[in-house]
């Protein structure tokens, strides 16, 4: 669907995330007739109030009004946090409610950009900057947007002058995305999110979704741990993190059987992201950047916030943000970066289903100073550790279990 398929049609907004809002002035700036609806989950604040004044939304539709309004629209444009899966949303489209998203929107509107879309559980913010960074580098003119926090229409006045677009794809976009980017990167693929996506396997359906309608003219770059989830022709397939590909391993970077340049002295440390560098290298290359230009590239790459960013250092202890660690898999990556070094973690927080034991046996195993247990799954987390100390040789005895209620303690 195109802007111009919405004229004359009964459209709502619903959400008031990044995406939407950058988009509705855009939209009412080229059909200045249309007048759209919002729903939002939760009332708005003055300041919201005040905005869709300003951008002529009318009417504002909150809370448990929205299942009884969603048939008396044509075309509703969701925010990604709003689930496809909610049984309103199923009910409506039933009765021939369209469904959309701005950046399905953006794709439509755009079909002759050149993309770089990249997805996965972890790694995508990173692995998307990296490219970024390294085509930047070599030259050429580079977007990124997408989740990474950068809305696509955001950068929509100027998009003919870019080379190229890397945009960085969640689950929630993806769920009913119908595209073929010119390469299409999978990080790394584990569960999450089963609270919005129903299921672990429908998870998985909707983030491979990315490679599903893949022309042949565009290429997939999979991380090799995980190259028996996407199904096409090997001519269209790149693998990384293994040795027909980039990969990192004994203090250098590879590429196939050739040494390549040294690893040590990145501006990042942890095994995960030189696979997410690997990821960024074989696209890198896709492109036409050359490795010398790259490797200058990855040793000028700032690493994002809050993926183990060093806070500082006080009485000889290293403090370290990893926030953005919310599955098990990458709590553990974190932990074997530091690996050799007494470790106090910080563990838990909102409760997505996940699965303790194997990370719990893990921290055990590698024998972690101390646990703090906080948040949400707080329980959970202690209960898994617990068991995990207690099959332990020798009973965990180095591990520390510490629960606590919050921060504040």
């Amino acid at each position: 669907m195109q802007i111009q398929e919405l004229k004359g049609k009964r459209v709502a907004f619903w959400g008031m995330g990044k995406e939407c809002s950058s988009f509705l002035p855009l939209l009412r700036e080229r059909l200045q007739e249309l007048t759209p609806a919002l729903l939002n989950d939760s009332p708005l604040s003055d300041s919201e109030m005040a905005w869709t004044a300003q951008n002529g939304i009318a009417p504002i539709i909150c809370g448990e009004e929205i299942s009884s309004a969603l048939k008396n629209f044509d075309v509703i444009i969701k925010s990604p946090g709003v689930s496809c899966y909610r049984p309103e949303i199923l009910s409506a489209k039933s009765l021939g409610v369209i469904f959309t998203s701005p950046v399905s929107l953006w794709f439509a509107e755009h079909a002759d950009a050149r993309t770089i879309c990249v997805t996965g559980t972890k790694g995508k913010s990173t692995t998307s900057a990296m490219i970024a960074h390294l085509l930047k580098c070599s030259g050429l003119k580079v977007a990124l947007t997408g989740n990474i926090g950068n809305p696509v229409w955001g950068f929509d006045l100027g998009f003919q002058s870019y080379d190229w677009w890397v945009i960085e794809l969640s689950s929630y976009q993806l769920s009913e995305l119908k595209i073929s980017p010119n390469v299409a990167v999978l990080t790394n693929l584990y569960p999450e999110h089963q609270d919005w996506h129903r299921s672990t396997q429908q998870y998985y359906d909707d983030k491979l979704r990315l490679f599903r309608y893949l022309g042949p003219n565009s290429r997939a770059v999979i991380n090799y741990d995980f190259k028996g989830r996407v199904c096409l022709p090997p001519a269209q397939i790149l693998y990384f993190n293994c040795r027909e590909g980039f990969s990192q391993r004994d203090g250098w970077f590879w590429s196939e059987s050739d040494r390549i340049f040294p690893s040590s002295g990145m501006p990042f440390q942890g095994e995960h992201n030189f696979i997410n560098a690997c990821a960024a290298l074989t696209v890198a290359k896709l492109v036409g950047v050359d490795l010398v230009c790259a490797q200058e590239a990855l040793r000028s790459f700032i690493p994002l916030p809050h993926r183990l960013e060093v806070l500082g250092e006080r009485e000889g202890l290293i403090y370290v943000d990893d926030s953005i660690s919310t599955i098990p898999e990458s709590a553990l990556a974190a932990v074997r970066a530091f690996s050799g070094r007494p470790i106090t973690l910080l563990l838990g927080g909102f409760d997505r289903g996940q699965e303790w034991s194997e990370l719990a046996e893990s921290l055990i195993k590698v024998k972690v100073h101390a646990v703090i247990t906080m948040g949400q799954n707080r329980a959970l987390i202690l209960e898994a550790l617990q068991d995990a100390k207690q099959s332990a040789p020798d009973g965990g005895s180095e591990t520390l279990l510490l629960p606590s209620q919050n921060l504040d303690e």
